[in-house]
C-alpha cells in the first residue's frame, strides 16, 4: 500500500507533468499556426491573441498538418487540424496579428515624382483586418531601396507606399528620340524614331520609325538605340 505522504508526491508530479505536456501541445499547436498563417503574410510578424475556438470536432493530441481556409479580414484565421494517429479533421478558428513595416508618406507624391527617403517614414501597420489588409500583398517592402524608383499615381499624405504606386525609373521615356537599327540578312539600317512607350535596357519597347510613321518593335539597347530584327 502506497503512504499517504508519497501518494500526495505521485499525485503532484503527475500533475506537473500533465501540465508540462499540456502546455506542449499548446506551444506546438501555437507554432504550426504562425508558421503556416506567415506563409499568407510575408514578412510580417504574427501574434496568435486568443485560445482557438473549435468548431467541429475536438483539438487532436498529435497534430499532422494545419490547412488554412482563410481569415475574416477581421483577425480571424480559418483553419483545419488533421490528426496524426487518425483521418480526423477538426475546424477551429484562432484570432491573431500581423504587422508590418511599411513605409507611409509624410508629404503629397505626385506621378513622376523621383522618390526620396524623406518623403516618407515607416511605420508598423496591422495588415490582419481594415484597409492595410486590403493590400496586403502589395506594400513595398520597408528594406526595399527607393533609389531609381518614381511614383506613378498619387500617394496621399498619410497613405503607405505599395508597389503598383512606383516603377523603376525608365531608361527611355515615352516621346524620346532614339536611334533604330533595322537588321536584316546581314544588313543594318539606321534611322531616327521616337518611343512610344517607357522602355529599359535590354527590354522590349515600341518606336514610331523614320519619316514612315511604322510602329516596330525590338530590343532597347545602351546610349538610346532599339535594335529592330525584320
Amino acid at each position: 500500500m502506497i503512504k499517504k505522504g508519497k501518494a500526495r508526491i505521485i499525485f503532484i508530479l503527475w500533475v506537473v507533468v500533465s501540465s508540462s505536456l499540456a502546455d506542449a501541445a499548446v506551444g506546438t499547436l501555437d507554432a504550426i499556426l504562425k508558421s503556416e498563417i506567415s506563409k499568407s503574410y510575408t514578412s510580417a510578424e504574427i501574434t496568435l491573441e486568443g485560445p482557438v475556438r473549435w468548431v467541429r470536432g475536438t483539438e487532436p493530441s498529435e497534430i499532422a498538418a494545419i490547412s488554412l481556409l482563410g481569415d475574416d479580414g477581421r483577425g480571424n484565421m480559418h483553419f483545419l487540424a488533421k490528426a496524426a494517429e487518425s483521418s480526423q479533421e477538426s475546424e477551429a478558428w484562432v484570432p491573431f496579428s500581423a504587422r508590418v513595416i511599411a513605409r507611409v508618406a509624410v508629404i503629397r507624391v505626385h506621378p513622376s515624382d523621383i522618390l526620396r527617403e524623406d518623403m516618407f517614414t515607416t511605420q508598423s501597420l496591422e495588415v490582419s483586418r481594415g484597409l492595410a489588409h486590403e493590400s496586403r500583398g502589395i506594400l513595398l517592402p520597408s528594406n526595399m531601396s527607393l533609389a531609381n524608383l518614381e511614383a506613378i499615381q498619387s500617394v496621399l499624405e498619410g497613405q503607405f507606399l505599395t508597389s503598383v504606386a512606383v516603377r523603376r525609373i525608365p531608361d527611355v521615356r515615352r516621346g524620346d528620340l532614339v536611334q533604330v537599327h533595322l537588321r536584316s540578312s546581314g544588313l543594318v539600317l539606321s534611322t531616327t524614331g521616337i518611343a512610344e512607350e517607357p522602355g529599359y535596357v535590354k527590354g522590349r519597347i515600341r518606336v514610331m520609325a523614320g519619316k514612315s510613321k511604322r510602329e516596330l518593335s525590338g530590343f532597347l539597347l545602351p546610349g538610346g538605340i532599339v535594335e529592330v530584327s525584320l
